[in-house]
């Protein structure tokens, strides 16, 4: 049962504190009150306010949502969830929510006090705000979706075809190849139908749509789109279908049983018996994500170098081929680093280091087993795999340039945790960084955003390298003016980020370094500098 009175009472001190500017102590205050009345909507709403100033936006719409639904007529309840989505950018439902707090306002004129017109004078600037900022995401998001790099890709395949050899190396063939697979899976999936029978719900569904959006996502996982809706809506049912018509192990079988188990159906139904089913367990497996890309890799390494070794790719499959090892590895080496990302809170050398030791450990050893790029880097050759346009780039070229842009991540952020007890070790992890951030730069393609990007990285990764001289500055931008054109035609526009995507800031921030070029020359010409002078420390911008 409620507590009332001691529950105003802490509502109260709450008030005072969060009048006095001290947020965080209103807060807990709130929070003591609604531990004596959890069904009071005032309480909730006076805690997602001052969440609000905490800018702890998500736990304030929790808030603010529980304190609607216990009283929807309670108009400030609607007011901070507005709020709490404003400050999410979700300026659709803030909007909505400004026109419900505002029409749960008194209409009698007697009920009409100065603080509720000033409320509702504030509320109605805020949903034309709020309005304004929707409609300005919602032609972003068109924009954007119009020049998704696969369209812009797809768009100049004719004028790719027309300058062969020479655009062989393109970013825009590892797209058209990864977007064939994609594409094809997606539609696939579209035929995915359940209909009530006489015996059940009945389904009527196509094959193979995890064979081609694990292809997809190998070649290149930048295809991958989030918001496709077949892949919410029925992707689960496509993989249990799957899974089941091909025999595959589920995701709870130990990669050593399914080993085991494997052979035993290889020896009693031969390989038509277990292709598939191996095939598509390794496949769900890498669609699942990092914490099954381990087992995927040992079923991988067990078919290429196992009992299996010498049998033939069309009885075992084609999974087992160099290529998708490589695929897969780069998938994982990816997803280290934002594992690596998410743990990295307290850059002190006594920080737990393990995330990035694994990414580094991973990184070298992905280059040094692939010593050469291009066709170089397949032993025997390629010639059994087709088309190899986008093919060599994909397997040949950008998992040891994601090697060894992991790389240049591991020792920035080592530099980070050295930086205030060993300044000598941080300025060489720094030096690291960004030879390995330029590196990478120059085996991606010239038109990939990747390479642009670790150039801007290996650029101002310099400022933190003793002895720097113009030139070699000069250098970096010069390789960014000329590259980034092209790589424009193509990557303008990015898939999984808001307010029209990565593009957008990439171009900013390349244009801060073009106008940094323009300012480094017009010192050298001023004879401020020569080409070999040293970068004076504070002369990078911020």
């Amino acid at each position: 049962m409620a507590d009332s009175a001691p529950a105003l009472q802490l509502k109260d001190e709450g008030n005072s504190l969060f009048a006095s500017g001290e947020y965080y102590s209103a807060w807990l205050k709130y929070g003591q009150a609604i531990s004596h009345d959890d069904q009071n909507a005032i309480l909730y709403a006076n805690r997602a306010a001052a969440l609000i100033h905490l800018e702890m936006f998500p736990e304030a719409k929790s808030d603010a949502q529980k304190a609607t639904e216990l009283d929807p007529t309670y108009a400030k309840g609607w007011g901070r969830l507005a709020a709490a989505c404003k400050g999410l950018r979700e300026y659709e439902k803030s909007a909505e929510y400004y026109k419900k707090a505002i029409a749960s306002m008194p209409t009698r004129k007697q009920d009409l006090t100065a603080a509720i017109l000033k409320q509702k004078e504030q509320w109605e600037v805020a949903m034309k705000t709020a309005q304004d900022h929707a409609a300005k995401v919602s032609a972003e998001t068109r924009e954007m979706r119009s020049n998704w790099p696969p369209d812009r890709a797809k768009a100049m395949k004719d004028e790719l075809q027309a300058r062969l050899p020479e655009s062989a190396s393109s970013s825009a063939w590892v797209l058209l190849r990864a977007s064939e697979f994609w594409d094809r899976g997606i539609f696939t999936l579209t035929q995915f139908r359940q209909q009530p029978t006489i015996r059940g719900i009945g389904v009527f569904v196509c094959q193979d749509v995890v064979a081609c959006l694990t292809n997809a996502i190998l070649v290149d996982d930048r295809v991958f789109n989030i918001r496709t809706p077949q892949l919410a809506d029925k992707w689960p049912l496509q993989v249990a279908m799957e899974e089941r018509v091909t025999g595959a192990w589920s995701d709870d079988v130990p990669a050593q049983q399914v080993k085991r188990e494997a052979l035993i159906r290889q020896q009693q139904g031969g390989w038509d018996s277990v292709r598939r089913s191996i095939d598509t367990t390794i496949r769900v497996r890498i669609m699942r994500g990092l914490t099954h890309y381990n087992a995927a890799l040992e079923l991988l390494e067990w078919g290429r170098t196992g009992p299996w070794k010498d049998v033939p790719r069309e009885d075992k499959g084609e999974i087992f081929e160099l290529h998708w090892m490589r695929g897969l590895r780069r998938l994982r080496l990816e997803a280290l680093r934002v594992a690596s990302s998410c743990k990295i809170t307290d850059l002190t050398p006594q920080s737990p280091i393990a995330p990035l030791e694994a990414l580094y450990e991973e990184a070298q050893s992905i280059i040094r087993e692939m010593p050469e790029i291009g066709q170089a880097a397949f032993p025997g050759g390629h010639q059994d795999y087709g088309d190899v346009r986008g093919f060599l780039s994909a397997f040949g070229v950008y998992p040891k340039a994601y090697a060894l842009a992991d790389v240049g991540f591991y020792h920035e952020n080592m530099a980070c945790r050295n930086m205030e007890n060993n300044s000598a070790a941080a300025l060489n992890h720094f030096s690291e960084s960004q030879g390995a951030w330029y590196q990478a730069a120059m085996l991606f393609p010239r038109d990939d955003e990747q390479h642009i990007w670790y150039l801007h990285l290996a650029l101002h990764g310099l400022k933190m390298c003793v002895g720097t001289r113009f030139r070699v500055a000069l250098r970096i931008m010069e390789q960014l003016r000329q590259d980034v054109p092209e790589a424009r035609k193509i990557w303008e526009y990015s898939f999984d980020t808001k307010d029209a995507g990565r593009g957008r800031v990439m171009r900013q921030l390349i244009e801060k370094d073009l106008q940094f070029e323009r300012k480094m020359k017009k010192d050298i010409r001023g004879r401020k500098f020569t080409p070999d002078s040293v970068i004076p420390p504070k002369y990078f911008p911020n």
